[in-house]
Parts: C-alpha cells; structure tokens; sequence
C-alpha cells in the first residue's frame, strides 16, 4: 500500500484498525474517524516498469512510457484485476501489458490525461472502460458482458484511434473519437444488451474470424454521425462470417460493403451512396441509400428517395464450405434512385406472395437501374434484365425490380 496523504490526530490511548475496506482511527478519548480506503488497498503504483501474478498465476508485466499506472488488485502485490487506471502525460505516451503464462483480465480500465497508446492485446476485459480524452491505438483481448468502452473527445479534432479487439459479445462502443479502424475476429450478440457502436465515422470495419472454427461473425449495430470527415462514414466494412440481426444506420456515404457469409435479418442504411455490396447470401434483409428514414423494407414511391444516392453494384456471390445449403438469396430489398450492374446467385423467388427486389427512382431513362444478370447452378436457369432485344422480360416468383 502507498501512502500518498496522511495527518496527525491527538493521542487517544488506543491503536487505529484496518477493517477492509475501512480505516478506523481513533482521534479522541470517545471518537474515531472512519475511513473508506478502498482506493489504496492492494494497490501498486508503476512508473516505468512492473511485475506481479494475477489470481491464476499468470506473470503480467506493465510497461509505462511518460505515463503512471495503478493496478488495482483482490489481494496484496498481485491476484485478480479488478481496476487498472492510466494517467497519461502526453500524446506520445504508452502502456503496454504483456503476460506470460495465458491471458490475464481485468474488471476495469479507465484512461486520463494524454495517452497515445494502449496495448493489451493478452488482457481480457470483463467490464467497463473509460478513456476520457481519446487515443489513437487501442489493443485489448477479448471483451464480453454487458459492458461499455467509452471513449471522450480527443485533443486534436483530427485525430482518430484504431481498435484492435479480440472475441466480442455483448458489447457497447460509444466514442466522441472517430476510428480509423476497427478490427474483431468476432461480434456476437447473446440476447445481452449491448452490441453497439456508435461513432462520428468509422475508416475500415474488419471482422476477421480464424481459421480454427471462427468464421468472423458480425450482430452489432451500428449508428454513424457522419461529422467531421469528408470522406465515407463507413469507407469499408469486410465480414468474414455472417451477419445477422444488425441494424446499421449511417450519415453520410458508404464504401464497399463485403460479407462473406450471410446477411439474415438486417438492414442496412444509408442517407449517401454506397459504393458497392459483395455477398455472399441474402435473406430477410433490406439495403437502402437515400430513402426517407421512416420507409420500411423498400421504397414504395418516388416521394421516398430524398436524393439521388446510388447503389453503385451488388454481387450475390454464394457460400463456400457450406454443404447443403443451395440457395443464397431471398426476401431481400435494395432501395436507391439508382443502381448499377447488379449479379443474383441461386435465388429463392417463391416469398409468399410478398414482393422483394430492386426498387430505383424514374428520371425517364429507363437506365435507373443498370442491369440485373441472374445464374441458377443447380437447375441452369439464366436470364438478365433489362432482355435481349426482342425478349420479354417477366420476372420470377415474387421478385420485383421496379423504377418508381
């Protein structure tokens, strides 16, 4: 323990006690002070360079550079984390934990003052995190509960920080800082709260999976305020896996949007452009730029486009190593006064009588929508819009594709 403040009481004949986590001093003959010191027990102070073992025994080793530390544990030098607090000096400073025996976890991390960098890339977080007045890296492990990493508004107005996270479930991101990028090998959503982000603009949204039986799925929403950049709100998103049950509502134009497995459930808007849509399949979902907010599914009339916000490309490109599924694309919207080149993979068209499809604004043209090539692999069923010269074009089942 560190004594950092202390004071002088009248002799009263009997000796103080520690009652964790309560200081009792007597001062009178018939009065004590009582003080809480949880802030002070079990705490270490590290400038530079320290060491200690967590509750498993994991060596965990934290490296200071123009910053102090305070770990915070449930026994003397060392057990479990329970608050580890940053006070950062400068833009340049740096804390790094490293471990040496598996990872360690920490039930708190908060960040004050200037601080360039944290890197904990073996800490798992079990709680909340506060970073007062942003960063530009952040490396955590990996990061479960009904938790909140919330971070301020950084000191230069361009600055951005770059996340690097580990599994994710359950999780909310609130940020006054925008990112330049976030990566997550997966974001899943386990009925919890949580599983949000929410940030002026995000630069690049990666969930990378691993080889091992970790396809990268990604159930977090997303809302982005679009300020402060003039490029994209969201210049890229790549998902390795699925993505299922998110609602992403983003300000301004969009980049290119790549899930390899399976959008189920979701929609995905926006009030600019989106520069293009690589899936792998479709089901259940809506895609609209520059339709009113308050449309549902897809634009029913040419009142709902409030601009002239272009789909630019989408592409249904299948599933790979997923045996016995054959169809990749049903009950799925896309919404725009103009779309591009537009290819359909293995489509399910029989939607209950609820149409589905592509949906532009009329400009007189009869071009709002680009082209639409479909190929069926199982029963080799092939035909493109607008038809062939001389060809009439009937669409299939329930599908629509609809300049309003």
């Amino acid at each position: 323990m560190n004594l950092e403040y202390s004071f002088q009481a009248p002799s009263a004949g009997a000796a103080g006690g520690l009652a964790e986590p309560l200081l009792v001093l007597p001062v009178t003959n018939d009065g004590v002070v009582i003080m809480d010191v949880t802030s002070y027990l079990h705490r270490t102070i590290i400038h530079g360079k320290g060491t200690f073992r967590d509750e498993k025994g994991v060596l965990v080793t934290v490296t200071a550079k123009n910053a102090k530390v305070e770990v915070h544990t449930d026994a003397p030098g060392g057990g479990r984390i329970q608050r580890l607090v940053v006070r950062g000096r400068a833009a340049n400073a740096s804390v790094t934990v490293t471990t040496h025996g598996g990872h360690t976890r920490a039930e708190y991390i908060g960040i004050t003052g200037q601080l360039g960098s944290f890197n904990a890339r073996t800490t798992d977080l079990l709680g909340d995190m506060d970073i007062a007045r942003g960063l530009t890296k952040l490396h955590l492990g990996n990061v479960s509960g009904e938790h909140v990493i919330d971070i301020g508004t950084p000191l230069k107005p361009k600055a951005a920080v770059s996340i690097t996270l580990g599994r994710v479930a359950d999780l909310s991101i609130r940020t006054d800082t925008p990112i330049r990028s976030l990566k997550v090998v997966d974001w899943r959503d386990t009925g919890g709260l949580g599983d949000r982000l929410e940030a002026p603009w995000v630069g690049k949204l990666f969930a990378t999976g691993v080889k091992k039986g970790l396809p990268g799925h990604f159930q977090a929403d997303l809302l982005l305020a679009g300020t402060g950049n003039k490029k994209p709100a969201l210049g890229s998103a790549r998902i390795a896996g699925d993505m299922t049950g998110a609602q992403w509502a983003i300000t301004g134009r969009t980049g290119k949007i790549t899930v390899l497995g399976k959008v189920a459930d979701s929609t995905v808007r926006a009030t600019g452009s989106i520069a293009g849509l690589a899936l792998g399949a479709a089901e259940s979902s809506d895609f609209l730029a520059g339709v009113a907010e308050g449309v549902a599914r897809h634009a029913a009339s040419a009142e709902d486009f409030v601009n002239a916000a272009s789909i630019k490309n989408v592409k249904i490109t299948g599933l790979k190593n997923a045996p016995g599924i054959t169809r990749f694309f049903a009950d799925t919207n896309f919404s725009a006064a103009s779309i591009g080149a537009v290819s359909l993979l293995n489509a399910d068209f029989d939607n209950g009588n609820v149409t589905f499809g592509l949906f532009a604004r009329s400009t007189g043209t009869g071009r709002e929508i680009k082209s639409v090539r479909y190929l069926d692999t199982i029963t080799g069923e092939r035909w493109q819009y607008p038809p062939r010269k001389g060809d009439v074009f009937v669409a299939p089942g329930d599908l629509v594709i609809e300049i309003i």
